[in-house]
């Protein structure tokens, strides 16, 4: 974290993280590093254990969706009927 800190930032000095620190702080140097690249929601779905929670919720009409808990099935996608169609080996991811 240092090093990646240390090639941003001009006269950088550690503050030496550890623990659950360090991986608050992984988390928000990866969400600056590929904001705007459209792999948030995989790394939300890849760790698991975080839930989704937009600010400025219900303000548009455009959605009403507010939260997303780590254990939503929203969090796999309906798989296409195609796909379904073309291998009877496959189901439907549950709740679709």
């Amino acid at each position: 974290m240092d090093e990646v800190r240390s090639n941003r930032i001009a006269g950088y000095t550690s503050i030496g993280e550890t623990g659950a620190a360090l991986l608050t702080a992984i988390r928000t140097e990866r969400r600056k590093e590929m904001a705007f690249e459209g792999y948030r929601f995989y790394e939300y779905k890849r760790l698991g254990n975080l839930p989704i929670s937009r600010a400025g919720c219900g303000v548009s009409s455009l959605s009403n969706i507010c939260n997303l808990s780590s254990s939503s099935r929203s969090w796999a996608w309906p798989i296409p009927q195609n796909e379904i169609l073309a291998n009877k080996n496959i189901q439907q991811n549950q709740g679709y």
